[in-house]
């Protein structure tokens, strides 16, 4: 197979519609609108290249890429890549790859990689992949994968596998062979088929303070933590529209009660994932002071912060649309 690099978009313009033989296409440039399929063409985006993904098109991911996929598109990801998936997507995840699921969007995850499920996405989970699904999202959990379930996701557990549930409108349709499901001591987990060898755990909650939340998500020398934050395209917040997250930013009504969980503070998340998990946009990163932020006893998926300070966007995911 020949092999051509696109470095630039003056290389990506000059691409022929087709190739006579069988052609990898290695893109290791930013802005790249990958349109279709070209004849014996094969994209593959390396390095930290970043593409969108249109009308059925299909790409494989290496190395940090990072990629949207849009309408149709396909997408296999190795290494340490990342996509966004929308419409009727479908991606394999290999290695350490993530990926962002939306709409009827469909992923098979291996080894340790990780999605994000949202709307009726669905996933089938292998190895020790992990999953977080929100809304009517679906997944399938095999080997020693696991999972986080909320709002009405429902998923099969079988083998090893195990699940977080939350709320009392999560499904498991089968909770077979010596798979697990973890729910607090408020949920009731349904259930179609259950195997004698699958367990149902009931936990009590664990109430956060801010001392655990810096165990897991530990500060910086100077007493800085890094907290992510996803914005609309003009940088500004998506509950009022009116806070904008450049340089410097201060909370205008803040209020330092932990019994609080909304508003009273900028709201920020310890890793993208579970910031992309109220919002879809750029993921900044940003770091605050140990002394600026509050933790709500009940949940550690955002904190409330008095003030802090924007680093850059997040080059985990490049931009999210």
């Amino acid at each position: 197979m020949n092999n051509i690099e696109i470095r630039s978009l003056g290389d990506w313009e000059k691409l022929p519609v087709s190739f006579a033989e069988e052609t990898g296409i290695n893109i290791y440039c930013d802005g790249i609108t990958i349109n279709g399929n070209r004849e014996n063409g094969r994209y593959v985006l390396r390095a930290s290249a970043f593409a969108e993904l249109r009308d059925s098109s299909r790409a494989v991911l290496r190395d940090s890429s990072r990629a949207v996929l849009w309408d149709s598109s396909n997408a296999v990801l190795w290494d340490s890549s990342n996509a966004v998936l929308w419409d009727s997507s479908n991606a394999v995840l290999w290695d350490s790859s993530r990926a962002v699921l939306r709409d009827s969007s469909r992923a098979v995850l291996w080894d340790s990689s990780r999605a994000v499920l949202r709307d009726s996405s669905h996933a089938v989970l292998l190895d020790d992949s992990r999953a977080v699904l929100r809304d009517s999202s679906r997944a399938v959990l095999c080997g020693s994968s696991h999972a986080v379930l909320r709002d009405s996701s429902r998923a099969v557990l079988r083998d090893s596998s195990y699940a977080k549930a939350y709320g009392t409108e999560t499904t498991i349709d089968k909770l077979l062979h010596h798979a697990v499901v973890i729910c607090e001591d408020d949920v009731v987990v349904k259930h179609t088929i259950r195997h004698a060898t699958a367990s149902i755990i009931i936990q009590r909650p664990f109430i956060h303070s801010k001392e655990s939340f810096l165990e897991l998500y530990p500060p910086d020398e100077h007493g800085m933590v890094t907290l992510y934050k996803v914005t609309q395209d003009n940088g500004t917040d998506y509950y009022t529209g009116r806070i904008r997250y450049s340089g410097e930013v201060e909370c205008p009504d803040w209020d330092d009660d932990t019994k609080r969980q909304c508003g009273g503070g900028l709201h920020l998340s310890p890793t993208p994932e579970l910031a992309l998990i109220y919002h879809h946009g750029q993921v900044l990163v940003c770091k605050c002071h140990v002394d600026d932020l509050v933790v709500y006893p009940h949940d550690i998926t955002k904190v409330r912060c008095r003030k802090v300070t924007v680093i850059d966007t997040a080059k985990l995911y490049g931009r999210l649309y």
